[in-house]
């Protein structure tokens, strides 16, 4: 199946001014576009909510979420992944495994390497002792935010997670003293992410 860029692409010159400014933007900043809400979207490419909305239907999707979804697994496909920067074309399979496997193994101990034990217990003890635990992500992240949810539903803590990003406000903004929250982001600069965190320090 087509990505939502590659559709892009396909039916450019079929498309309206408005909806070439729109799809101008996605094709250049897959990564934004995918973080980003209609409204935001719209504001960006200076065009309306109505025609991103007209937009994303008529590349088959049923609404723009299911377009955001889409264009955000496209990020997470290998050749978007900076671990993946060392393959070259004439590696052979072994060799891309051993570099994948390789890469994966360094990035988790850069991130190990980069943990205090204090703030590592102090987070435990802050999840552990919670009323519930909600978990924010959105694009990209929020796959991994999905993947967190899961693993926590094992456990006895009552923990929460929902993909659009309106609810997430409404949660964060329930969120008391007793509540602890996980916020995900790949970039560290989206905005409804602030948003959320706001709400959450509020």
């Amino acid at each position: 199946m087509s990505t939502p860029v590659q559709l892009l692409k396909q039916y450019f010159d079929d498309l309206s001014r408005t909806n070439k400014k729109i799809a101008r933007y996605v094709i250049e900043h897959p990564q934004e576009a995918s973080e980003a809400n209609i409204e935001e979207l719209a504001d960006k490419t200076n065009t309306s909510t109505a025609s991103v909305s007209r937009l994303v239907k008529t590349l088959g999707y049923n609404n723009f979420r299911e377009f955001t979804l889409a264009l955000a697994y496209t990020q997470l496909r290998p050749q978007n992944l900076p671990i993946f920067k060392d393959i070259d074309a004439n590696d052979t399979l072994n060799t891309i495994a051993d570099k994948t496997f390789n890469s994966s193994q360094r990035a988790l101990q850069d991130t190990r390497a980069g943990i205090e034990e204090s703030d590592f217990a102090r987070s435990v003890l802050r999840i552990i002792n919670c009323r519930q635990l909600g978990f924010f992500g959105l694009g990209g992240s929020a796959v991994a935010a999905l993947d967190g949810y899961h693993k926590f539903l094992r456990t006895s803590i009552d923990c929460f997670y929902h993909p659009d990003f309106d609810v997430q406000l409404m949660q964060a903004v329930k969120l008391g003293p007793e509540d602890c929250a996980v916020v995900v982001s790949h970039s560290g600069k989206n905005r409804q992410n602030f948003k959320n965190i706001r709400n959450i320090k509020k």
